[in-house]
């Protein structure tokens, strides 16, 4: 009777140490688990720490409408000037800035962002779609012209319409002006 009863308290001695055993390696792991979750949370909170810092240091300075043109026939252009500004502690990299033109009609348009020096056009800039400012250093202040084209059936749609600039850091809204025609 003393082997049977050996056996069967080394058996449930065997079965507390597995038990056991497994209790350890389950809290081991859900420590290490809230240990890296906690190091994302303090990364998470570093990022904000670091976006808010830039939504305090860049805005959009102005944005100028600098009267009409009217190079060819049939078309006129609206002048513009945006200019962005960085106060802040360093150079930032991946500004952008979109457009919007509210009407009451359907208004779908280009921009035409040119060097105003050279007279020659840099690029395209598409309704709703992103212009890249490249690097803006600490302390600059950038500046971006452009024309909004159009043809004298454009002219009646943008009168009152409000031509909306906002400045974006990634998927950051930093800043939003407007100007209306």
């Amino acid at each position: 009777m003393k082997d049977g009863m050996f056996k069967v308290l080394s058996s449930i001695f065997l079965v507390i140490i597995i038990v056991l055993s497994n209790v350890v390696w389950l809290s081991l792991n859900q420590v290490r688990d809230l240990e890296n979750k906690n190091n994302d949370l303090e990364n998470l909170s570093d990022s904000l720490q670091n976006k808010i810092g830039l939504l305090q240091t860049l805005r959009l300075e102005s944005l100028q409408f600098n009267g009409y043109d009217n190079p060819v026939g049939v078309v006129w252009n609206y002048k513009f000037l945006i200019k962005v500004l960085n106060n802040g502690a360093g150079d930032v990299d991946g500004l952008a800035l979109t457009y919007n033109i509210s009407s009451n009609f359907n208004v779908s348009r280009e921009v035409v962002i040119y060097d105003p020096y050279q007279g020659s056009e840099i690029i395209t800039w598409e309704l709703e779609k992103s212009y890249m400012l490249g690097i803006v250093k600490q302390g600059e202040n950038k500046e971006v012209y452009g024309l909004i084209w159009n043809n004298l059936n454009d002219v009646a749609k943008l009168r009152g319409s409000t031509f909306i600039v906002t400045l974006k850091l990634e998927d950051t809204v930093i800043d939003q002006t407007a100007i209306t025609f």
